[in-house]
């Protein structure tokens, strides 16, 4: 607690600071720059040791947080004050962005280091992101404060992993037939954990997107001050972005892209793997399994594609659920991803307007139904549009397809992860339970091609008889899709996979067999088709199963 030294009073308790008014207080205390500075160089310090401050990290964020929380409040206060009131610097802008890098930075030295308990405890921490994940959410309200220096900072951190690990990708597509792969594999374990990390961090940023007053600093900032006084964070880059269309969204399309072609990556690496192999015994295949990334990359993207599905891939996001027209390059949930990402580290325009010149130039060479897509595009679907060009990945469509085949790769090649099977399945029924991207999902070759090949031996998780309920999950959710129709000509085709297996079961001679008793199972785990069919008891499912036949 800082004691003024002309009052000799304490200012208030960090965990005391409100959400309106009460920064203006904290501004105008003598010591308030000491103390900023101070807070800073402690919360530095403390990213520097993740292992030793766990415990407390959380309620130091909570300070930042609630700092920067209160700004457009002290915005409001000072505006009511006319046109010669002068907002006071909040100081704490130059260290918002060194906040956040060294945060991430603590985990990734530790990760790296030879202390095999300090590394043991931070690999703890990614297997199971729910511990962490009161420090996760702090994260976006900070962070986008001074979005684009934080963002540089992570960038910064993030590209010479992601080269390094492209470089170990290379080296095992040319010298896997004529050297070990161990030690390759081992170099890249170790890449892994890292970038597992970093897809958390972007992932919790990036989710933030709809509940972070970020985007609210830069436009309110503009709107009531010009840009000009002051020396908040807001400021910074609130012009171009107003100019644009495109603030924060810009941001998180160069942050986004890096991660969505890391995704393809390793998926098209495992995919590799695959090849010629029956997707019966892909799961337990000895290449395959060694070729799979770490559990703990394969965890922080399905965070990653849940946070950034609830902040764009929804009605509220901004997404069409019109079909642009484009080429799908999704691939198919047997063949893994079809399109071959641009590079791991290819370009992309940091500045707003350099953001709006490409998705212009973007629209303008693809094919027309996307261009008169955009050009009918207004508001919250015109900038995620453009955020979708400069991620240079395709359209939208693209997008949500590399998203889908994502899942689909998790629940061939996890079979035996039920907590990979659990996160993934809840992903996959947010998607296809919101009406904007369901209607999007009938369009999908990827869908299309799911719908036809749903059989246990195209999703080994489907035969483990421990995963009941990850069965009617799946069930359900591609049910949804075929009635999602009043008149769906996809029933017969999906509906096929279930009639073999009841027809496998006629002809077995013994009820009691454990056959029978396998597929019994299986059956009751289809019971989410037959509950969006109207068959809401056990018994009318097991009534109704028989006349599929």
């Amino acid at each position: 607690m800082l004691i003024t030294p002309r009052t000799r009073r304490p200012l208030p308790s960090p965990l005391q600071v409100k959400n309106s008014f009460q920064l203006s207080e904290l501004v105008g205390s003598e010591g308030y720059a000491e103390w900023i500075a101070l807070t800073a160089q402690f919360t530095i310090k403390c990213c520097g040791q993740p292992v030793w401050s766990q415990n407390s990290m959380h309620y130091i964020l909570s300070l930042w947080t609630r700092l920067v929380s209160s700004v457009p409040y002290m915005q409001a206060e000072y505006s009511t004050k006319g046109a010669g009131a002068r907002l006071p610097d909040t100081v704490f802008d130059p260290y918002i962005p060194k906040i956040i890098q060294a945060y991430v930075r603590g985990r990734l030295d530790a990760l790296a280091s030879a202390d095999e308990a300090e590394r043991e405890q931070v690999l703890a921490q990614l297997d199971d992101l729910e511990t962490i994940e009161d420090e996760l959410d702090q994260l976006p309200s900070i962070c986008r404060y001074a979005y684009e220096g934080s963002a540089l900072g992570l960038t910064a951190l993030m590209d010479p992993i992601l080269q390094r690990y492209n470089d170990g990708l290379t080296f095992l597509r040319t010298a896997a037939a004529t050297q070990p792969l161990d030690a390759a594999l081992g170099a890249l374990r170790m890449l892994e954990v890292q970038l597992a990390w970093l897809t958390a961090i972007i992932g919790a940023v990036v989710g933030g997107a709809g509940s972070s007053s970020g985007s609210y600093y830069s436009s309110y900032f503009t709107a009531s001050f010009g840009g000009g006084a002051g020396g908040t964070g807001a400021s910074g880059g609130a012009g171009s972005a107003a100019g644009s269309g495109m603030g924060d969204e810009a941001v998180d399309a160069d942050l986004t892209r890096r991660v969505l072609q890391l995704m393809q990556a390793v998926d098209m690496r495992v995919s590799a793997a695959a090849a010629g192999v029956p997707a019966a015994g892909a799961a337990t295949n000895p290449l395959i399994q060694m070729m799979r990334v770490d559990s703990r990359l394969e965890l922080s993207f399905i965070y990653f594609l849940s946070n950034f599905r609830k902040a764009y891939v929804n009605e509220q996001g901004g997404l069409p659920a019109t079909f642009a027209g484009s080429a799908i390059t999704g691939g198919s949930a047997a063949s893994g991803v079809g399109a071959k990402p641009a590079g791991l580290l290819s370009a992309a325009p940091r500045s707003a307007a350099e953001a709006a010149a490409q998705a212009a130039a973007a629209v303008a060479a693809e094919q027309p139904s996307l261009q008169e897509l955009y050009a009918a595009a207004t508001g919250r679907q015109k900038v995620f549009l453009a955020m979708i060009m400069r991620m240079g990945l395709g359209d939208h469509t693209v997008v949500v397809s590399v998203m889908i085949t994502k899942l689909m790769s998790n629940l061939r090649f996890w079979p035996e992860r039920a907590d990979i099977v659990d996160r993934t399945l809840d992903v996959l029924n947010e998607l296809i339970f919101s009406y904007t991207s369901g209607r999007l999902l009938l369009q999908l070759d990827v869908i299309n091609t799911l719908l036809l090949n749903h059989s246990e031996e195209a999703f080994p998780f489907l035969a483990v008889p421990a995963m009941v309920r990850q069965r009617t999950l799946f069930h359900q959710a591609l049910a949804r899709l075929v009635f999602m129709e009043d008149e769906s000509e996809k029933f017969e085709p999906f509906i096929a996979p279930i009639v073999g297996t009841l027809e496998k079961l006629s002809g077995v001679a013994h009820v009691r067999s454990a056959e029978v008793m396998v597929r019994a199972l299986q059956g009751w785990g289809s019971r989410g088709y037959w509950t969006r069919r109207g068959c809401t008891s056990r018994c009318d499912a097991w009534q109704q199963l028989p006349f599929a036949l």
